[in-house]
């Protein structure tokens, strides 16, 4: 009844060290992470950490030693959705991983680096969708030529977000935003005939926001981790760029 009502959102680390988990639910947000220590007979974790986020207070609790097939047990336990509370449901994946890392981050740059790492892995989710769509509906080679590229890249700069949000413990969203999701949408509904010029309109104007956004990351952050995987990402972001750029000319 509790995984019915309310939302989880998953953040595994890369080589299953780590994970992270935030459920939403009508009371607030609930965050859980472990450290991953055996992975032969079960996961077992230490450094067990629950959170439970409600915009005014945060309650954490520390379990040594707690067995990973325990957690949704424990979880079920201290979550009591009720009736009459405000529905949480309807947020994005997007303004849950948000709601965590605000609360999780006290550091003011630790927490904008986060919130950095969400909207980018968001953007990806999207341009990636954006791509798949180019490949399945244009009928010109150079476009679907240019998706697959935009598909691949777009993919490992993905993979490339999750393994530093996994590292910092940073958790993420699952899909892209709504707004994103819409555009997606509008596009799907294009005509054959239209579909193309709005589709390089679309990933040009995405793409010059991204490297807007990016390069402002790169001048503020003050992690050497995230500056060096910003400023490996961005040659790509321009490559892009310039090929959208060119069909326009």
């Amino acid at each position: 009844m509790y995984i019915n009502q309310c939302r989880w959102l998953k953040a595994l680390t890369a080589g299953g060290r780590t994970a992270a988990t935030v459920i939403n639910c009508e009371l607030g947000v609930f965050y859980l992470r472990f450290s991953v220590i055996e992975c032969v007979k079960g996961l077992k974790s230490t450094a067990f950490e629950y959170k439970y986020i409600n915009h005014k207070s945060t309650t954490t609790m520390k379990v040594s030693n707690t067995a990973y097939i325990l957690t949704s047990v424990i979880i079920g336990s201290m979550i009591a959705c009720q009736p009459g509370k405000k529905d949480m449901n309807k947020e994005s994946s997007v303004e849950i991983a948000k709601e965590a890392n605000d609360s999780i981050f006290t550091d003011r740059n630790e927490e904008k680096d986060a919130d950095f790492i969400v909207n980018a892995i968001a953007a990806n989710y999207a341009e990636i969708k954006m791509a798949q769509l180019a490949r399945n509906k244009s009928v010109d080679d150079r476009v679907k030529e240019i998706a697959s590229k935009i598909e691949t890249d777009h993919t490992k700069v993905s993979n490339e977000l999750k393994a530093y949000a996994d590292l910092k413990g940073i958790p993420v969203p699952l899909e892209e935003s709504p707004g994103d999701s819409k555009e997606l949408s509008d596009l799907d509904k294009q005509g054959v005939d239209k579909f193309d010029n709005d589709w390089y309109k679309a990933m040009e104007s995405r793409h010059r926001k991204s490297i807007s956004k990016f390069e402002a990351r790169l001048k503020r952050t003050e992690d050497p981790d995230l500056r060096a995987l910003i400023s490996s990402t961005l040659p790509a972001f321009n490559s892009h760029l310039k090929m959208f750029e060119d069909h326009g000319k």
